[in-house]
């Protein structure tokens, strides 16, 4: 397995008074960190996309976690 890319429903800026930059860190192939900031309403979506090669036939699947603007009792979310 191997990591294609990573993308978030928000901008990693590092501009606001608590936005930090560098949310997605790649640390290799397979590991990378996401910081659980968001700031809109909505709460923040990082998609994951990683390839794998099964049988000689190269497959890409996505993930997405999810960070709730209001983390109450939830917390993340994988979908």
């Amino acid at each position: 397995m191997e990591l294609v890319s990573i993308i978030s429903s928000e901008a990693d800026s590092g501009l606001g008074l608590d936005d930090l930059p560098n949310d997605i860190v790649i640390v290799d192939d397979t590991h990378f960190q996401l910081r659980a900031e968001r700031l809109s309403k909505a709460g923040r979506v990082y998609t994951t996309y990683m390839a794998f090669d099964p049988y000689g036939n190269e497959t890409v699947v996505s993930v997405e976690v999810v960070v709730p603007h209001s983390q109450g009792t939830g917390g993340l979310q994988l979908v």
